[in-house]
């Protein structure tokens, strides 16, 4: 007994391309969602230091901004506004001289008034973004769950 089938090409083809449209908003949807949630967790993380008047400043906290590109957002700190955001990241390494604020540079070079050039401790590295994004894990895959439970195949 043969089997005949109906099909409808332009029906199949519509629904797929359908399909494909809701698959890509999909995908907006959570590079937006995540990128707030990303930029919130990082801001939140970061170090705020204090200015000489007592004030607490948050620069870096706010220097923070997202690059859009195609299907991947880079977060980084704009460097016109926290020129030191990778020195607090990454830390520095010991090294000679003192910094003298009087003449604004360091000392290197051994003199009668200063025979011990001294050397700067450097700093310990924050890695403040790390720490961000293993704490902002659980709220993206609540928004890959939330949004995913909507697709239907």
């Amino acid at each position: 007994m043969p089997l005949k089938i109906r099909h409808n090409i332009p029906q199949a083809q519509k629904a797929l391309q359908n399909k494909v449209d809701e698959i890509r908003k999909l995908r907006e949807a959570f590079l937006t969602e995540s990128e707030i949630a990303l930029l919130n967790a990082i801001r939140s993380e970061a170090p705020r230091g204090k200015t000489k008047y007592g004030k607490v400043a948050g620069t870096l906290q706010e220097s923070f901004e997202v690059e859009r590109e195609m299907n991947r957002r880079i977060f980084k700190p704009d460097e016109g506004v926290a020129p030191y955001a990778k020195y607090v990241v990454t830390g520095t390494r010991r090294s000679p001289g003192r910094f003298v604020p009087a003449i604004g540079r360091r000392l290197r070079t051994p003199s009668r008034t200063n025979p011990t050039i001294g050397y700067h401790p450097g700093t310990r590295a924050n890695p403040f973004v790390a720490r961000a994004v293993r704490k902002a894990r659980e709220k993206l895959r609540k928004i890959i769950t939330r949004l995913l439970g909507g697709l239907r195949l």
